[in-house]
């Protein structure tokens, strides 16, 4: 019950509740939260203090976005302030990919939050992008090319993805106010999209267009950003950011940056160097610029960019090596905070991010308190977001390693089939009912699907391998060379090709028989593989 109906409708002194949760209580006042208080034997407060307080903004029509607002104390801060202990839930559940909510982590969290990273790393599908409007113009408090940029994308998001929700957020009423009459114009031609609505509108996530005031508590597999601001006619830029300029402007833009489940796309009309920051520019501003950075470059502070970190121990340096020798890239500890997958597998015949996680039986393993967490929320948490997750026991690989890597490699030949197979039925259905491909596929893209997946018994290029092959110059020139893919840096005395080379990347993955295209310095070359030698 909202405390409203609380007061209206539970009669004093004769109802008592042996407990009341108190929830989104960051936006509950003290007089508010009172009638179910004192109804209760226990409470449970419940809410983001980094989230919007309560504020009266739109209690009164005649309020500019510009103003600052008047706020209160949440029932929130007084049971900080009151109860010991309190606690954090601190598994983010909401963002299927890192990068939707690692800002806010970093920011505004103190990293306490534990993310759980996503076996694709970039993707139109998920996570975080930005897209720059390079003719934005702002004007009394819009920005109209801005807007018809994100009803055109969202009436294409519609059209390709009728499987997922969407929300539409500005930064402020007059903008959302412009979005609205933009997208019902838009309703108007594109029936699809129309009936997108209507589909949606029966559920528990309706297409919605909201600005940053009334967004909290909502969440949306797609959420699209209109940061509205930019150059005026003249190009100059006013440092005015309406509500984000406030004192709690940092939270209003927190409430907008955590509302996506699985990608974000923002449009804006500004650099991040459009904004100034001063030792007067309030957290919020300065919280903008950052983020528009971080949306931009990826990097989240002081030009930090996330980086692939080395094994924990012996145990898992040597199933790398183990991975390397059968042709895959092998990252360790991927994630951003609290959670990482030990080894993360990337494979030449697997474009679309990595293709399966190995977890040992390491220090992250056994620092779980409990053996369900260890063995049943992050294995059911991780194959939710698209992780294939594979489990080696450290006494297994010390009894065996030979053995567990011919399971090793069998579980990855598997995988090869299995889901080239799913992305070719996905992307089949998605391509008739859109009518458009993704930029990855090429218009012969399903026949080149079908033939990866009918080549996956051959015998390709791997680590250690001797491989002999023709280079192919553009004039027809052909000139034949031999060696052995090896981890170490080339040996061209000893007729090695080091993998991560030019020609190593080239050549891991491919079959007999096989051309395949080669940039070297100042040339593009064929490859054509005439003969692979496998080293017992």
């Amino acid at each position: 019950m909202s405390p409203l109906t609380v007061a209206q409708y539970l009669e004093p002194m004769k109802f008592t509740f042996d407990l009341v949760v108190i929830d989104e209580a960051s936006q509950m006042r003290p007089e508010d939260a009172l009638g179910g208080i004192v109804r209760a034997k226990q409470i449970v407060v419940v809410g983001d203090p980094q989230q919007l307080p309560p504020t009266n903004f739109f209690q009164n029509s005649s309020v500019e976005d510009d103003e600052e607002q008047d706020t209160s104390d949440a029932i929130m801060e007084l049971a900080l302030s009151s109860f010991r202990p309190s606690r954090l839930l601190n598994r983010h559940y909401r963002s299927q990919h890192e990068s939707l909510i690692a800002f806010s982590n970093y920011h505004f969290y103190d990293n306490n939050l534990i993310l759980f990273p996503s076996p694709i790393a970039e993707s139109k599908k998920l996570g975080l992008r930005l897209e720059y409007i390079d003719d934005g113009i702002y004007n009394d408090n819009t920005n109209l090319n801005e807007a018809q940029k994100v009803i055109k994308d969202a009436i294409k998001f519609m059209q390709e993805y009728p499987e997922r929700s969407l929300g539409i957020v500005a930064m402020n009423k007059k903008q959302k106010e412009l979005l609205e009459i933009e997208m019902d114009k838009a309703f108007l031609d594109h029936r699809d999209a129309a009936e997108y609505e209507a589909k949606w509108q029966s559920t528990l996530e309706p297409f919605f267009i909201k600005n940053l005031e009334n967004v909290q508590g909502d969440e949306r597999d797609a959420i699209f950003i209109s940061t509205v601001y930019g150059p005026d006619k003249n190009g100059n830029i006013m440092q005015r950011f309406g509500p984000i300029n406030s004192q709690i402007g940092y939270r209003r833009l927190n409430v907008l940056f955590t509302r996506s489940k699985k990608n974000m796309v923002i449009f804006t009309s500004l650099k991040p160097n459009d904004i100034k920051i001063s030792e007067r520019s309030s957290r919020g501003i300065q919280a903008f610029r950052d983020f528009l950075t971080y949306a931009s470059t990826g990097r989240i502070d002081e030009g930090k960019k996330h980086s692939y970190q080395a094994p924990e121990n012996d145990f898992e340096l040597s199933i790398k090596e183990s991975l390397e020798s059968l042709g895959c890239e092998v990252h360790a500890q991927v994630g951003v905070k609290g959670y990482f997958i030990d080894l993360a597998i990337k494979h030449p015949k697997y474009p679309y991010g990595y293709l399966m996680g190995v977890e040992c039986d390491g220090a992250t393993y056994h620092s779980c308190k409990s053996a369900r967490e260890r063995d049943v929320i992050r294995q059911n948490v991780l194959e939710g977001l698209g992780w294939n997750i594979y489990r080696i026991w450290s006494t297994d690989w010390f009894a065996s390693s030979t053995q567990e890597i011919k399971k090793l490699k069998n579980h990855i030949e598997i995988l090869l089939k299995d889901e080239n197979k799913e992305i070719l039925e996905k992307d089949i259905v998605v391509t008739s009912s859109a009518n458009i491909l993704e930029d990855r596929y090429s218009e012969n893209n399903e026949e080149i699907l079908i033939e990866k997946a009918n080549k996956q018994d051959e015998i390709i290029v791997e680590l250690f391998d001797i491989v002999t092959y023709r280079i192919i110059e553009n004039n027809g020139e052909e000139k034949i060379h031999s060696g052995k893919i090896v981890a170490t840096p080339s040996n061209s005395d000893n007729d090695e090709i080091a993998q991560y080379s030019t020609t190593g990347k080239t050549l891991l993955g491919c079959h007999e028989g096989e051309e395949v295209e080669c940039s070297l310095p100042n040339r593009e070359v064929t490859f054509l593989i005439d003969k692979i030698i496998k080293q017992k």
